[in-house]
């Protein structure tokens, strides 16, 4: 290394001017064949980095949770109809859309057969069946409605007449549960 430093230092000073004499030229500055100087370098470095890396790292992961979800939601219903009242059907907005379905043209679209239209609200809730003496739709109250008789064919034992209705067969259950629940939430228009 110090002969490095050395030889460094010699070529350093050569190019500042300080041998006028090159190694290639002579005083005048022409070549001079006998100036031969020779560079040897013999540094010789060896790398004997053995470091040696060892991964011996071990995780370990025990999960023992215990989840225990209890859900004791109470879900409740506030549905309300037309006109305010929780859960019950309406004349207009479900009943009229059975009878219409149902009853036309007979009672339905200026039927009156038997004395009985459903065309609108008025015409169902309130008036009482001449035979029965029974009001169509007794409000609160299906087994006074003579309407629900003729519905599940129960008219002759209300004192009423004629047949069963609609004379094509009966509702559907999702129907008469309607037309039930309507009557009992009050009749409501």
């Amino acid at each position: 290394m110090t002969r490095t430093l050395i030889l460094s230092f010699a070529l350093a000073l050569a190019a500042c001017g300080g041998d006028k004499d090159d190694e290639n030229t002579g005083d005048s500055g022409t070549p001079d064949p006998t100036d031969t100087d020779t560079d040897t370098d013999t540094d010789s470095d060896t790398d004997t980095d053995s470091d040696t890396d060892t991964d011996t790292d071990t995780d370990t992961d025990t999960d023992s949770d215990t989840d225990t979800d209890t859900d004791s939601d109470t879900d409740t219903d506030t549905d309300t109809d037309d006109t305010g009242t929780l859960g019950a059907p309406t004349f207009a907005g479900d009943v009229q859309v059975i009878l219409a379905a149902n009853c036309a043209p007979c009672h339905v679209g200026g039927g009156n057969s038997g004395g009985f239209t459903a065309d609108d609200y008025a015409d169902v809730v309130g008036p009482v069946d001449t035979f029965s003496g029974l009001a169509y739709v007794e409000a609160g109250s299906p087994d006074d409605s003579y309407m629900w008789a003729k519905l599940n064919d129960t008219q002759a034992a209300v004192g009423g007449a004629g047949g069963a209705m609609p004379p094509t067969g009966p509702l559907s259950k999702t129907d008469l549960s309607t037309i039930e629940a309507w009557i009992l939430g009050g009749a409501n228009p």
